[in-house]
């Protein structure tokens, strides 16, 4: 439900298909690998992205960052 509501938001606050393709793949390495030690840099490694950006676009377009949504993911399983 959160993952879907996240979605959502984006799709409705931007119009930059990058920064969407950038959060959605974000949110879907946070989600699969959550039980994993997952940091912000290794995300923004597998991104291309420095970890201070990714951090800045994820809190823009989601409301939230990246450490937020992962203990939100942890917290609901």
């Amino acid at each position: 439900l959160l993952f879907n509501e996240i979605i959502e938001k984006l799709t409705a606050n931007s119009s930059d298909a990058e920064t969407n393709r950038l959060i959605s793949k974000t949110l879907n390495i946070i989600e699969n690998g959550y039980m994993n030690e997952i940091s912000l840099e290794i995300i923004a490694e597998k991104l291309y992205i420095s970890p201070a950006h990714l951090s800045r676009l994820f809190k823009k377009q989601t409301g939230t960052t990246p450490a937020q949504f992962k203990k939100q993911i942890w917290d609901r399983y």
